[in-house]
């Protein structure tokens, strides 16, 4: 599975949509189990067709690696918290 990462800050969930809101309540989930991280750096991902909040568990941006809890929601519901499965493999650029 590879994952598409983009950078997020509150601004990027358009809070006039559906899944903008439940993005921006999965947000706030994440920040809240975060609570004791200041940095608290977060992105979104896709995994299997649902958008999810995901946490850097490092400050370098490239590469940067995720803790293995996610946040998922779409335009109809927030999901429970997931954790991350990650597969490894060779990528050639």
């Amino acid at each position: 599975m590879l994952l598409n990462f983009q950078s997020l800050s509150i601004g990027t969930l358009d809070q006039n949509t559906a899944k903008g809101q439940n993005g921006y309540k999965a947000l706030e989930n994440a920040m809240l189990h975060y609570q004791d991280d200041r940095k608290r750096r977060f992105v979104i991902i896709n995994v299997e067709g649902y958008d999810c909040i995901a946490h850097l568990a490092t400050d370098d941006l490239y590469p940067s690696t995720l803790d293995g809890i996610i946040f998922p929601y779409d335009e109809k519901r927030i999901y429970p918290i997931q954790t991350l499965e990650l597969k490894y493999k060779f990528k050639l650029y």
